[in-house]
């Protein structure tokens, strides 16, 4: 397709935010990188068609408002891709009106200027188990920072040179706020001296763990 740039309309009722003008846009940051682009059946879909290293994206922005929680929630299907993890990515940014990146309401103690507020990063919502027809669902709620008045999802395909990938049923939506939940943390002290490889090395914590376990660990930090 060149440097044309492909746009699909969709159009979301009820609850559901609608991106500005209702489109989604396909990007890639070099001519000389820029994969195929379709739109099959509703689906958004992305393959190298005979480049090395592809990398591209759809992508539309969502009004959102600061302070909600919001759902992110789609379909993804991959044909020919063997790490998916890799080469498959969804991404949200959090943007102000102006699209410029918003920063984080809770300050930091931790960097060079402790006290400011960081940068907003990125969130990348998680992929789900497959189904028997080959989609998976890739969800997760957030909560939008407070000067953010939109969200930029991406669904990209990076460094890729054969297979296919595919999204439908894209959607963000409000909801209300997950209920807090607390969780157990276990932190494991250990120098592993004995065994002859890293694997070995790494089976000398299996024991730890387990006691973890045991005690209803949520998480485990070594």
């Amino acid at each position: 397709m060149g440097a044309m740039k492909i746009f699909a309309y969709f159009a979301f009722v009820g609850a559901i935010c609608a991106a500005p003008l209702g489109t989604w846009e396909t990007h890639s940051p070099r001519k000389e990188l820029e994969p195929s682009w379709g739109k099959e059946g509703g689906s958004l879909a992305i393959f190298p068609n005979g480049r090395r290293g592809a990398v591209g994206q759809w992508q539309a922005r969502f009004s959102v408002k600061g302070g909600q929680h919001y759902r992110f929630l789609a379909q993804r299907k991959t044909s020919g891709i063997q790490n998916v993890q890799r080469h498959i990515v969804e991404r949200l940014i959090w943007l102000d009106e102006h699209e410029r990146k918003v920063k984080r309401d809770e300050p930091t103690y931790s960097s060079y200027r402790p006290g400011t507020a960081p940068r907003s990063e990125p969130e990348f919502p998680r992929a789900g188990a497959k189904t028997r027809s080959g989609w998976v669902e890739v969800s997760d709620t957030f909560r939008a920072p407070t000067a953010a008045s939109q969200v930029k999802v991406e669904l990209c395909l990076r460094w890729l040179d054969g297979g296919k990938v595919e999204w439908r049923n894209v959607s963000v939506k409000q909801v209300a706020a997950p209920k807090p939940r607390k969780v157990r943390l276990a932190t494991i002290h250990f120098k592993p001296r004995a065994g002859k490889s890293n694997a070995d090395k790494c089976r000398l914590f299996a024991p730890l763990i387990a006691e973890a376990a045991m005690k209803k660990a949520d998480f485990v930090v070594l």
